[in-house]
């Protein structure tokens, strides 16, 4: 899609942390929230404070964006079952980090779960979602952006690699 695909072209990238899980950490998430003003993307809270990603990340980024079948809608990815639905086992998904750039005047975002390993991709005029767009070295690289997020024993959340 040639909307996500401009974060290839993204000069500066910004990083933000998510707040803490609404249901795995609704103690650290309460407190955060008076503790902080967040930033809303879509239904998702983040710290206010983003990091400007370093140059050799944006670099991983881009090499990340331009992998065959990166960002492609292909089926579910179940994450650790934590949620059921008849026999159905899934992770419902929360932004754990995102990613902003702009492109030819347009903000754009990515959110990305490291539990399901899913990521959602807006614009103003778009909104799309992928099951395959969180590789585990991209999850390893923004987890060096934690710079707001208390401890916990939830965190980071154990992603699924099949």
């Amino acid at each position: 899609m040639a909307a996500v695909r401009t974060l290839l072209k993204a000069d500066q990238i910004f990083v933000y942390e998510g707040l803490p899980h609404p249901r795995d950490e609704p103690d650290l998430l309460g407190s955060e929230m008076k503790r902080v003003k967040p930033a809303e993307f879509l239904t998702e809270r983040f710290y206010p404070e983003p990091h400007v990603a370093a140059a050799a990340d944006v670099a991983f980024i881009h090499g990340v964006a331009s992998r065959p079948g990166w960002f492609e809608a292909i089926g579910v990815r179940f994450c650790d079952g934590r949620e059921e639905v008849g026999d159905i086992k899934f992770c419902l998904f929360h932004a754990d980090y995102a990613l902003e750039w702009t492109h030819e005047g347009k903000l754009r975002r990515m959110l990305l779960c490291f539990g399901c390993l899913e990521a959602i991709y807006f614009d103003q005029d778009v909104e799309v979602t992928s099951y395959t767009a969180v590789p585990l070295d991209l999850r390893d690289r923004l987890l060096q952006y934690r710079r707001h997020r208390p401890d916990s024993d939830a965190w980071p959340p154990a992603a699924r690699t099949n």
